[in-house]
C-alpha cells in the first residue's frame, strides 16, 4: 500500500549518536528529522528501524483510514507492564470494544463543556501562579484538574500533588521500559 513512498534516511544520522540524541533530546532530534520535509523519514535507534511520518494526510491514513493494518509498536507493547491492557495499549477486538465504551464521552455535543472546563481551570491556575513556577509540574497539575472535571466530573483539588507524583514515576518508568536496554536490566 505504501510502496510508492520514497523513504528519506539522513546520512548524517549515525545509529549510536541517534540513540543518545533520541533519549536525551528527543524533541530536537525529531524536529531536525522533520526539517527534511520528506513525507516519511527512517532512522535507527538502538538497533530498531523507526519512521517519522511527516505529512498530515499520511498520519491520518495510518491512524484512521488504515489503522487495522498497523501495530502500535514495541514501546506500547512494553508499556503494558505498567499500564495493563487499556485503551492506549490494547490491539484488535479488545481495543475496538474499549473504544466503543469511551466514545460517547468524546461526542461533539460534549466538546463545548470541555472547552468551558479548560478555560475555567486554566484561569484558576493562572491566578495562583507566582512570578516563577515549575512549568512541567503546573501543566501536569492543570491537565489532571481538567481531565478530572471534564471527563469524570471530579474535583481532584488536593489530590493533584499525589497523582502528579504517581504519573511522573509512571512516565519515568515508561522511558525505562521502552529503552533498547530494557531486556538487559529486566528482573
Amino acid at each position: 500500500m505504501y510502496h510508492h513512498l520514497k523513504l528519506f534516511c539522513p546520512k548524517s544520522f549515525l545509529p549510536g549518536l541517534n540513540l543518545f540524541r533520541f533519549y536525551y533530546d528527543r524533541l530536537a532530534f525529531l524536529e531536525e528529522l522533520a526539517g527534511s520535509q520528506a513525507p516519511v523519514v527512517t532512522f535507527t535507534v538502538g538497533g530498531r528501524r523507526l519512521f517519522l511520518v511527516n505529512q498530515p494526510d499520511l498520519v491520518k491514513d495510518i491512524l484512521v483510514t488504515n489503522h487495522s493494518q498497523f501495530k502500535k509498536g514495541f514501546g506500547l507493547e512494553r508499556a503494558k507492564v505498567i499500564l495493563g491492557e487499556g485503551l492506549l495499549t490494547s490491539e484488535g477486538e479488545l481495543h475496538r470494544r474499549q473504544r466503543r465504551i469511551i466514545q460517547p464521552v468524546f461526542q461533539h455535543k460534549h466538546l463545548q463543556n470541555y472547552a468551558d472546563v479548560m478555560l475555567e481551570q486554566t484561569e484558576k491556575a493562572q491566578a495562583s501562579w507566582r512570578s516563577e513556577i515549575n512549568l512541567t509540574q503546573e501543566m501536569m497539575r492543570l491537565t489532571l484538574l481538567i481531565v478530572g472535571k471534564a471527563l469524570f466530573r471530579a474535583d481532584l483539588g488536593s489530590k493533584t500533588e499525589e497523582i502528579t507524583a504517581l504519573v511522573t514515576t509512571m512516565m519515568e518508568s515508561f522511558l525505562y521500559i521502552t529503552s533498547p536496554f530494557y531486556s538487559l536490566f529486566r528482573i
